[in-house]
């Protein structure tokens, strides 16, 4: 058999130049070169800017054109580098910046398009920002007890230890808490700190939490302050005293609850504006607990006949000192004792009924239990310094009444 040289087709031919073409393209590819490759910032404050110089070098033998330059992402910039010719061994100079505006770490890329090379150029940046950290002094705010109806305000200090902070919002919540002497936006520097007003209002005696909140571009950019209040009151367990009826120179006693609302209440004092209302029943200065009932007695003692009123005083540290408890009662004379005699009726009866009034025409109260089968009666109920009319009705076995008798008057002496 004859053999007969082997030729490679046309095909594998111009393989072959396309890839020494490629070859070539590679080579020019990496002719075009960043220094520095990769550019660091490093920590940078909030609203800070740094910018830093890059080195653009054709390293190779033959011209580059750079097409197109893509930006990076914010919060990097690129300045100085536009579409250009870059002959063999000629450089430009061109800046990238860092201007942070959050906290935390970011990356970016430069990206070179240019003519030797299908693949862009890319030029990395990383950065941190460092973001501010607000603070507070007191961290708490704590009114202690404000007399309901009352506003108490106090000062409170913010305090931004790192890079520039800007607040934007702030809002509050609980009953009765308020804030004033805030502008916003308010922007404060590294190390700044600013002073402003909390109130609070007590609106009832229960104890009351609150939060005041601040937005920012800082770390911890929803920075809260606990706010706490209480308006503590001292109530009775009834809104007044009524001891009714008494005789001069005896006494009657009433015993009632205490009640601290809203925190502990410490009783300094009790003083009654009347000798004739006495208060008792603890030993102060006294101490009531949040939420107790504890009982105190007042007495009426009478000296004189007729009404009388006074108040009791409760100073303490409750918002409603000095509480006042109202009294009131009537003094009587002690009683007399009236004996009465009649003559029988001259027709059958089985007993008589006695009755007592005010005035001569009546209107007159029976003031016998049972019916009376004597001729006399003794009332032990008469009131001294008051005049009475007295009359009596017969009363048959049928239980018919007769008509009331000629009334007698009788005036009591004190």
């Amino acid at each position: 058999m004859n053999l007969r040289p082997c030729h490679p087709p046309i095909w594998l031919a111009v393989y072959l130049l396309s890839a020494f073409f490629l070859q070539v393209n590679s080579y020019a590819a990496t002719s075009l070169v960043v220094n520095p490759t990769v550019v660091r910032f490093g920590s940078l404050n909030i609203g800070q800017t740094k910018t830093l110089p890059v080195v653009l070098t054709n390293t190779g033998t033959i011209p580059v054109n750079v097409l197109d330059v893509t930006a990076p992402a914010s919060p990097f910039r690129i300045s100085g580098l536009a579409a250009l010719t870059l002959s063999p061994g000629q450089s430009t100079t061109f800046s990238v910046s860092f201007q942070p505006n959050i906290g935390g770490a970011v990356t970016g890329k430069v990206l070179i398009s240019n003519s030797t090379s299908t693949t862009p150029l890319t030029l990395t940046l990383y950065g941190t920002g460092v973001a501010g950290m607000l603070s507070a002094n007191p961290k708490s705010v704590n009114f202690g007890i404000v007399a309901v109806g009352s506003t108490k305000t106090l000062s409170q200090v913010i305090v931004n230890a790192a890079s520039q902070v800007t607040i934007s919002k702030v809002s509050v919540t609980g009953a009765g808490f308020t804030f004033s002497g805030l502008s916003l936006p308010l922007t404060l520097g590294a190390g700044q700190s600013y002073t402003f007003s909390i109130s609070f209002t007590a609106k009832t005696s229960a104890s009351v939490t609150g939060v005041l909140s601040m937005i920012s571009n800082a770390q911890n950019s929803t920075f809260r302050i606990s706010l706490s209040g209480s308006g503590a009151t001292l109530t009775f367990g009834t809104p007044a005293l009524f001891f009714g009826y008494v005789p001069v120179g005896s006494s009657k006693t009433f015993t009632y609850m205490l009640q601290a609302n809203g925190s502990d209440i410490v009783i300094s004092s009790v003083v009654s504006n009347s000798p004739e209302f006495v208060p008792a029943g603890i030993t102060l200065p006294f101490t009531i607990k949040r939420g107790w009932r504890i009982p105190f007695s007042v007495s009426f003692k009478p000296q004189l006949a007729g009404k009388a009123s006074g108040k009791i005083s409760f100073v303490s540290n409750a918002t409603n000192s000095p509480s006042l408890q109202v009294a009131s009662g009537v003094g009587i004379a002690a009683h007399h004792k009236v004996v009465l005699q009649w003559a029988p009726s001259v027709s059958a009866v089985v007993g008589y009924n006695i009755f007592r009034g005010r005035y001569a025409a009546g209107p007159f109260a029976k003031i016998n239990s049972v019916l009376d089968r004597n001729t006399s009666f003794i009332d032990g109920a008469a009131l001294g310094g008051r005049t009475y009319f007295y009359v009596i009705t017969a009363v048959s076995s049928r239980g018919l009444q007769s008509r009331y008798s000629a009334p007698v008057q009788v005036t009591i002496p004190q």
